[in-house]
């Protein structure tokens, strides 16, 4: 990795790079908590409840609650694990790069950028979540299956730990990675078979009892997660995903997201479904022409054989589509066959080709690098936008109240809000339990929806005290007569 580092290519990479995260780090430290977040702090502070829903991302609220006790509940300090996932996700991704012959730079920059300069990919390193972590870890199983090379027993047992021991890691950290996980066990036993046809008498020379120690410990090891996925699809909370197909559920939304605050007219995502859907199906059939397995193929069986599973899933086991954050591992995967590919057809064609590429991918890195800075913000993230108010809000709150003053405020911003109270306002013994009841007309202040504050305003018993943004939330306060 030092190595890659220093080449020309790695420090213009590695320059984008620190100039992302030190942004996520800002946006990490400055952005107001989000509900879910509040929810994963409640579990750490010991909410037994919340810690049998879809809110306990295991191995996030393991390092969340690490951080707390020895950094503090600041909110940065309760997203460290996923900012460092951004840099397990940075190495996983410059391995992936720097593993072809032919490095063309402005192709490298453009699915750095595809990844990078994805401002909705971003929001996740900087989010107590275990999305993050999972994109962190999930970067590097695949790059080690895609990269690495095993010629002989010793490199593929090698390679097999790092595949599957990060892919674990990755499951552990946010459970949607679970299909991710039985996909690369089954393609490393695959290659197993492969290496052990190639070896003279491989078969009859394998060490029965080495493999069945390590197929037990991968077991072992696996087992409390599928078991908790269990507890949760039988308890119903595996409610979020679509029921329409993954390009409607999974592809469709992921480029919405993608979009962020901007908005470039409907026919412009529906054009980006079109190219990614028709670059997938050009990498099928040049895949089916040279009939040669290469790594490009390998990004294709892992696209093809992850739609077979969910569709498997959906019809036979009543699992839903991943939708937004749930299939945000796509982004990637894309990104990398779109390399392989690409790279694949430069190698094969003449020069100018490379060229074309070269020029194509400077203009689309420049447009995803123009969209990315008119993304830029510190005020909330696209999944949770609405709780990009409550932080200032609540401030605010704290300097206007007086003694005895009373607030409202719609139920999604409690967890959030109460977080708030509890890390910085008041000397509480406990998390105070948010009100789900609302906004009850009659308190001091209240805190709520823009679309929901003229009723309250037109009678003129309450008056803003300011609004904010990209939330559309207000805080208002009581008229005194």
């Amino acid at each position: 990795m030092i190595k890659i580092l220093k080449s020309w290519q790695g420090i213009v990479l590695s320059t984008l790079f620190l100039f992302v995260f030190f942004y996520v780090g800002e946006r990490a430290y400055l952005v107001s908590f989000s509900h879910d977040e509040a929810l994963s702090f409640r579990i750490i502070n010991g909410d037994e409840a919340l810690k049998e829903t879809a809110n306990h991302h295991i191995l996030n609220s393991w390092l969340m609650s690490f951080c707390n006790s020895l950094f503090g509940s600041s909110e940065f300090s309760l997203r460290l694990p996923n900012f460092f996932g951004m840099l397990l996700f940075f190495f996983g991704m410059m391995r992936v790069l720097f593993s072809v012959s032919k490095k063309n730079l402005p192709l490298m920059i453009l699915i750095f950028s595809i990844t990078l300069f994805n401002p909705y990919v971003l929001d996740f390193f900087a989010l107590a979540r275990g999305y993050g972590l999972g994109l962190g870890f999930g970067m590097l199983s695949l790059s080690y299956f895609i990269v690495n090379k095993a010629r002989t027993i010793e490199e593929q047992n090698s390679k097999a730990f790092k595949v599957l021991g990060f892919m674990l890691l990755a499951v552990y950290a946010n459970l949607t990675y679970i299909n991710y996980f039985l996909l690369f066990l089954v393609l490393t036993g695959i290659d197993y078979y492969h290496l052990f046809s190639k070896i003279e008498n491989g078969f009859k020379d394998i060490d029965i009892r080495y493999y069945l120690y390590r197929i037990t410990g991968i077991v072992v090891a696996v087992v409390p997660a599928f078991l908790f996925l269990f507890h949760l699809k039988n308890n119903g909370q595996l409610y979020f995903g679509g029921e329409q197909g993954i390009i409607e559920n999974s592809v469709s939304p992921l480029i919405h997201r993608s979009i962020y605050f901007s908005y470039y007219g409907e026919k412009f995502w529906k054009d980006i479904r079109f190219v990614m859907l028709a670059v997938v199906t050009a990498g099928f059939l040049y895949h089916f022409i040279q009939n040669k397995y290469q790594r490009f193929s390998k990004m294709l069986v892992i696209i093809i054989a992850y739609f077979f599973i969910l569709n498997i899933q959906f019809y036979w086991m009543g699992a839903r589509f991943p939708q937004t954050r749930t299939a945000l591992f796509l982004i990637p995967i894309f990104a990398v066959f779109l390399y392989y590919f690409l790279n694949e057809l430069m190698e094969k064609t003449k020069k100018w080709l490379f060229y074309t590429i070269a020029v194509l991918g400077v203009f689309l890195s420049g447009s995803m690098a123009y969209h990315f800075s008119h993304s830029m913000n510190f005020e909330a993230t696209k999944e949770w936008d609405y709780d990009g108010g409550t932080k200032a809000a609540n401030k605010l709150y704290h300097e206007l109240k007086e003694e005895g003053s009373t607030i409202s405020y719609d139920w999604l911003f409690g967890p959030a809000w109460e977080y708030y109270e509890f890390n910085f306002h008041e000397n509480l013994d406990e998390i105070p339990k948010h009100s789900r009841k609302g906004v009850i007309k009659g308190t001091d202040f209240v805190y709520c929806f823009q679309k929901n504050q003229n009723e309250l305003i037109e009678t003129g018993e309450y008056k803003v005290v300011k609004e904010f943004k990209i939330p559309k939330t207000a805080l208002l306060q009581k008229v005194k007569h």
